[in-house]
């Protein structure tokens, strides 16, 4: 299957951030997309705006091996298959740069767990979770370190996005070695702060491409 992913390239980069996206998360949903692909590669650093198969609740696509139109989206996809969506975008990634970041936001964070830890487990979507006492063994085989983001007004954390995030990071193996940012105001899609999302993230890769 043909996924319609965006590159927003910059000179010379050897440093890419692959941002995987959310169950209907596309450009006409999550518009600061945009602001973080032209902060980036404006700075130096290519960015992928990597549109996975539940972008959109369905839409057309071409598929390479049949040579067949077919219809993807929400309606049909099953989680199980976004290490294929993944593996597509790295496989890319990995014969042009030097540097991968690899994101996700919302249902992609997720997926980008799942896949990071995915050489250690069983069971799917079972990672995230409000309750302190939940099964949280996908996040705690994770050895990679990075960055937890989150908008103050999200809604999709029991009403108290700090206590969610500080949760996560509390089941990572060395959650000292993560960033833990607080974006003040904003809800999931960080409305109104969409530069400020995009230079976060500038920030983080400029520094992981140094260390």
């Amino acid at each position: 299957t043909i996924l319609n992913g965006v590159l927003f390239p910059a000179k010379n980069s050897d440093t890419v951030v692959i941002a995987i996206t959310g169950i209907h998360g596309n450009f006409y949903s999550n518009p600061f997309y945009y602001n973080i692909g032209d902060t980036l590669s404006a700075a130096g650093i290519d960015f992928i705006y990597a549109q996975t198969c539940d972008a959109f609740g369905e839409i057309e696509t071409f598929n390479a091996k049949t040579g067949k139109k077919e219809l993807i989206g929400s309606w049909n996809e099953r989680f199980s298959y976004t290490d294929e969506d993944i593996d597509a975008y790295l496989d890319y990634a990995e014969k042009n740069y030097r540097h991968v970041i690899l994101a996700g936001h919302s249902l992609g964070a997720n997926k980008v767990i799942y896949y990071t830890a995915h050489d250690w487990l069983s069971g799917i979507l079972d990672n995230v979770h409000t309750d302190f006492n939940a099964d949280f063994s996908q996040v705690e085989q994770i050895t990679h370190n990075g960055a937890l983001i989150i908008g103050t007004y999200d809604n999709f954390t029991d009403g108290d996005p700090s206590k969610f995030l500080k949760n996560i990071n509390n089941h990572m193996k060395t959650p000292e070695n993560n960033k833990l940012i607080f974006i003040e105001l904003p809800g999931h899609t960080y409305q109104q702060k969409h530069q400020e999302i995009a230079e976060i993230i500038l920030n983080l890769a400029e520094e992981w491409r140094i260390n």
